[in-house]
């Protein structure tokens, strides 16, 4: 798997396809094969992901895991790629450092795709809270303590009644690599936030396409209109839920965003 120094670290990422670039980020937990598969049905393009610090391949400390260190990464993906400028986006954890690296490096982002966001400018938000509780839960007491606790948390039990295939992915959390040994980026991302005021997004100038979807207690659907409310100009679009109907929900973000990306590359 290809891979590029950054502050004496190796971050891990793979791409697919061919054309104008993408660069796609995954969601706190994941990796870059959950970006790689979100945008696996689009045409006409070159799909880049990278591990984040703490995630997949991606290995090394953690006491600076932010927003900005993980928008620094793309920067420097970008660098290592030779690319001046490309489409940014991501999924979750993964649009917040979008949106980090369109304010931070501007001229670098040609259009920006934000997918079923979770953060707006507060910290350790409610949607996520259980799962900076997780990352603490785990890193104090073990995998085995922690998967114990979260099936007692009345949060989590009500997400199993309402939405378990939502309920499924949180715990997936507990089996993905470096569950115990980068626990911490659980806590630390979500006591993050990628913008410290709405006012900032009026800095956003780019062509911007934020997608959100209903029935989704982590990713509601109240910040993705918020969102695209405060970014002038920004194209708001509201999917099928991505665990009641997964099948569905594919098919309106391929079609989402191939219409958003053809309509601006180049």
């Amino acid at each position: 798997m290809p891979e590029f120094k950054h502050v004496d670290r190796a971050i891990y990422y793979d791409a697919m396809g061919a054309g104008p670039v993408v660069v796609f980020q995954h969601g706190l937990g994941g990796d870059r094969r959950q970006a790689l598969a979100a945008l696996s049905g689009l045409t006409g393009y070159r799909i880049v992901a990278m591990d984040a610090p703490g995630h997949g391949e991606t290995c090394g400390e953690l006491g600076s895991a932010s927003f900005r260190s993980f928008a620094d990464c793309v920067l420097g993906l970008l660098d290592h790629l030779g690319i001046e400028s490309a489409a940014v986006g991501g999924i979750s954890m993964g649009s917040g450092i979008a949106l980090a690296v369109a304010l931070r490096a501007p001229d670098r982002v040609g259009s920006l795709m934000l997918v079923r966001p979770a953060w707006l400018a507060g910290r350790r938000p409610m949607n996520l809270d259980l799962v900076a509780r997780l990352g603490h839960w785990i890193e104090d007491d073990g995998l085995d303590a922690a998967r114990a606790k979260l099936e007692m948390d009345s949060f989590y039990l009500e997400m199993l009644r309402t939405d378990p295939a939502c309920a499924a992915s949180l715990a997936g959390v507990l089996e993905r690599p470096q569950a115990l040994d980068a626990a911490e980026v659980l806590y630390r991302i979500v006591d993050d936030r990628p913008f410290e005021a709405m006012d900032e997004m009026a800095e956003i100038r780019c062509p911007t396409l934020v997608i959100a979807n209903e029935g989704d207690p982590v990713h509601p659907l109240l910040l993705g209109v918020k969102l695209s409310q405060a970014i002038d100009e920004a194209q708001l679009e509201v999917i099928p839920p991505r665990y009641a109907q997964a099948t569905a929900h594919q098919a309106a973000l391929t079609q989402a965003l191939q219409g958003f990306l053809d309509q601006h590359s180049g």
